[in-house]
């Protein structure tokens, strides 16, 4: 698998749940591009601020390329009500963006 051998996932391969070959979590096809998640192992950090309880990372493939035309981590605040985006393609950087939280009950009737 090309993702794989990528310098992205390379990178990212000690951080990832599970044993080698890393299992992926989900995949799917969008317009030509194909998306790969894979979970992130736990790790404490020590403070309050991001926890990669539940954290992904997400790469976007498309046949014509060798290299992922997207690679990100995805990492909740340990209050969950936001995430932290890491892109792990140059030049790299990273934002934090809300997320999207169901109210109980299913939401609007």
């Amino acid at each position: 698998m090309p993702l794989k051998r990528s310098p992205e996932f390379r990178a990212l391969r000690r951080r990832l749940a599970g044993k080698p070959p890393h299992p992926v979590y989900d995949s799917w096809l969008d317009e030509g591009f194909h998306f790969f998640v894979f979970v992130l192992a736990p790790r404490d950090r020590g403070d309050d601020s991001v926890s990669d309880a539940n954290g992904v990372a997400v790469f976007a493939m498309h046949p014509e390329r060798p290299d992922p035309v997207s690679a990100v981590t995805l990492i909740p605040t340990a209050k969950g009500d936001e995430a932290d985006v890491t892109n792990l393609r140059e030049p790299g950087g990273s934002y934090m963006t809300p997320l999207r939280v169901e109210p109980a009950g299913g939401g609007e009737s």
